[in-house]
């Protein structure tokens, strides 16, 4: 995929505060070729107070920078009197405890996680350009020419997002080819529609409709997210998990006119979280449960109700002299067929796990006391 930046963000100037040994200098220097007016901070509020003077397009907070509270310093620039209109997005590095969910919660524009990967880190950045400039163009749309229109309509239709944009009784006015694709309603049939025909959206565990973020920022005029877990679903009944939000449209007097919603399908991002979580998990040898998620669920299970609690621990033997003599690669074979053995000895929802090397424990809850 290639983040190069287009022209119209050439020199958009990003404000950035990162931890002395971050790992993101590299990423941050390949944002400088690529034209950004790139400018460090050693504090927080260095980097508020030089807001003003320079009117930055962009903020990026890594956790631990300043060793403050990443969410509170979050708060505090969504909510600053020179920095609220500003996106932030929210570095989280694996030592931190931030989940993404908190962060966006706590009104942050996006957020990237550890390990980060360069084309998505740039992608990301000019996906929030893009957003920041698309609102700027919505807000004088009504008050534009068709040439300022239609050059808008091009806009629209080149971003990855879905866009779709209400009048003031939540009619849509405007959407765009994602959005199209997403709900299976095309631009003609859908002009003129209230939102709620076009746009299904329901959470994905409990299936129920999810607040409708138009009629919200209606009523409100305020910035509105959408809810953990949503799902889109299609004209044609397919689903797609979505994220983002919804704001308000207002003319040059400050009042609401109308709405917008800017969506992105996160099937592919849902994917590799899941992926990353399996991973964090398991034994990539032999598929059971690793340290960590033992450590974890002994907490989790030493309860009353659970008790009685068994642990059992047992290790391979001979697997050095199995490695040693026949190569690692039967050592694996080794490790592996143990596992299976396992497997089969223990109940269901007995917690069986690798604990490192040769060594194997399982969490036995609700045994019987001998």
């Amino acid at each position: 995929m290639n983040a190069e930046i287009g022209t119209v963000h050439k020199e958009a100037t990003i404000f950035i505060g990162l931890q002395a040994e971050s790992s993101l200098f590299g990423t941050i220097d390949r944002l400088s070729e690529q034209g950004y007016d790139i400018n460090h901070f050693a504090s927080l509020e260095e980097l508020i107070l030089a807001v003003a003077e320079k009117q930055p397009k962009l903020l990026l907070l890594e956790t631990g920078f300043e060793g403050l509270n990443p969410l509170k310093s979050c708060k505090k620039l969504i909510t600053g009197k020179d920095t609220s209109s500003i996106p932030v997005i929210l570095l989280l590095t694996t030592a931190g405890k931030i989940k993404p969910a908190e962060a966006l919660k706590a009104g942050v524009a996006d957020v990237l996680s550890e390990p980060f990967d360069e084309e998505e880190f740039l992608m990301r950045i000019k996906r929030q350009l893009d957003n920041q400039l698309l609102y700027q163009q919505l807000q004088q749309a009504n008050d534009r020419n068709h040439k300022e229109r239609q050059r808008l309509h091009i806009t629209l239709h080149s971003i990855g997002d879905g866009v779709a944009c209400t009048d003031q009784s939540g009619k849509i006015t405007l959407i765009n080819q994602v959005a199209q694709d997403l709900t299976g309603w095309d631009e003609a049939s859908a002009i003129g529609r209230p939102f709620t025909d076009i746009f299904t959206i329901v959470n994905e565990k409990t299936r129920e409709p999810q607040p409708n973020p138009v009629e919200m920022v209606l009523q409100t005029g305020k910035v509105v997210e959408l809810s953990n877990h949503s799902i889109i679903v299609s004209r044609s009944g397919n689903e797609h998990p979505i994220t983002d939000n919804a704001a308000p449209i207002r003319d040059d007097h400050g009042n609401t006119v109308g709405a917008v919603l800017v969506f992105r399908d996160v099937t592919d991002e849902k994917k590799y979280l899941s992926e990353i979580e399996y991973l964090s998990f398991h034994d990539p040898l032999t598929g059971l449960y690793n340290r960590r998620f033992y450590l974890e669920e002994l907490n989790r299970l030493d309860t009353l109700r659970r008790l009685p609690l068994t642990l059992v621990m047992g290790d391979v033997n001979g697997l050095k002299l199995t490695n040693d003599s026949f190569g690692h690669e039967a050592g694996d074979q080794l490790i592996k067929r143990t596992a299976d053995i396992l497997r089969q000895s223990f109940r269901t929802d007995d917690i069986l796990c690798r604990y490192g090397g040769d060594e194997f424990v399982a969490i036995l809850p609700n045994t019987d006391p001998m």
